[in-house]
């Protein structure tokens, strides 16, 4: 029993060690009003039993509660110089990991949007993250890209307004630099 105390204990105290610490940063609620604090993230997560949309935890300051906030809450927030947003209607793998409403990060903006939406998943032994990036033109249409190879029709239709880059995307030139994808569509655009 003595051991097991210790073993608990000694697993709970590499837990904390190992947890994201909280970070400075803030939010703006639904009412546009910026309210900072301190904020850690939580990725998405997904299993054969359902998705779980990201949510932060928040506190005021180091001592205080930590208060659980979703894209229902809020409308977006900033750790650092990273900025999250909210998009819509996403599916981060094939089988698995949708989401009608979730938080993403910004990368780039602009006529078209890039975003990364982070989640994770549990196969019963090892821990995965799962970096998707979705796609936005007009902040209502979202493409949320899981496998270049499988989504390439469905990637070259999303831009297909610029018959260069559609044919490019289907000659599978931006397969592994979709940020890339996403500059030269605004560069032609502007």
């Amino acid at each position: 029993m003595k051991l097991s105390l210790t073993l608990l204990g000694l697993i709970i105290a590499c837990q904390s060690i190992l947890a994201e610490p909280f970070k400075a940063g803030y939010y703006f609620d639904k009412d546009g009003k910026k309210i900072e604090g301190l904020i850690k993230f939580r990725r998405a997560t997904f299993s054969a039993f359902g998705s779980k949309a990201s949510s932060i935890l928040f506190e005021e300051s180091e001592d205080a509660k930590p208060v659980k906030l979703t894209a229902n809450d809020i409308s977006s927030f900033v750790i650092g110089n990273d900025s999250f947003t909210i998009v819509y209607n996403i599916k981060v793998n094939s089988v698995q990991g949708e989401y009608s409403k979730d938080f993403a990060k910004v990368v780039i903006t602009g006529p078209m949007n890039l975003y990364v939406h982070m989640s994770s998943s549990f196969d019963g032994r090892n821990d995965y993250d799962i970096d998707s990036y979705v796609f936005s033109k007009d902040n209502k249409t979202y493409l949320a890209i899981w496998n270049v190879k499988k989504q390439r029709e469905e990637l070259a239709d999303f831009f297909a307004a610029n018959a260069d880059l559609k044919a490019r995307i289907l000659n599978k030139e931006f397969d592994k630099k979709l940020p890339e994808l996403v500059k030269e569509y605004n560069g032609k655009t502007n």
